[in-house]
């Protein structure tokens, strides 16, 4: 809209409304601004593999309350735009698309579980990983857990 506005400068309507449509000028100018701003730092978010909620959470900490936390991202920029747009295929990833992530958010919970983090991504203490260790050597064994059944009747 600026650029139609800044094309009438010299025509006799620009002059008759030219309070209104200078504002509009500037209202334009400030809004695409925002906008380029907003798109860089969503970019950046993306080519990064953060989120904003981690981002933040992560800058808002001061080093003595910094707790070991799961980095979600992936090791370079290509898996982690993968990760969002399903291809590594820049035309792909800048086109319309209707398709389902490549992720479901499951395959987290196993990463998580098996480098010993809990289910909020804060790494679990070593007392913790062993009581959990243990109970699951305790669901992988059937024939102890139908002994110890038995035996407690």
């Amino acid at each position: 809209m600026a650029i139609t506005i800044v094309s009438i400068w010299n025509h006799h309507i620009y002059k008759d409304f030219k309070t209104d449509l200078s504002f509009l000028v500037i209202l334009d100018l400030s809004l695409a601004g925002v906008l380029v701003a907003f798109n860089g730092w969503n970019w950046f978010l993306a080519l990064t593999g953060y989120t904003t909620i981690e981002f933040w959470s992560n800058m808002s900490l001061t080093s003595s309350e910094k707790r070991e936390t799961f980095d979600y991202s992936f090791g370079n920029v290509s898996d982690n735009l993968y990760a969002i747009f399903g291809t590594h295929k820049i035309f792909r990833i800048l086109s319309p698309s209707l398709s389902n992530s490549p992720f479901t958010g499951i395959e987290w919970s196993f990463v998580l579980h098996d480098e010993g983090y809990d289910n909020e991504g804060e790494k679990i203490l070593d007392k913790e990983m062993q009581e959990i260790a243990a109970e699951e050597d305790k669901n992988d064994h059937p024939d102890e857990l139908l002994e110890e059944a038995k035996n407690s009747q």
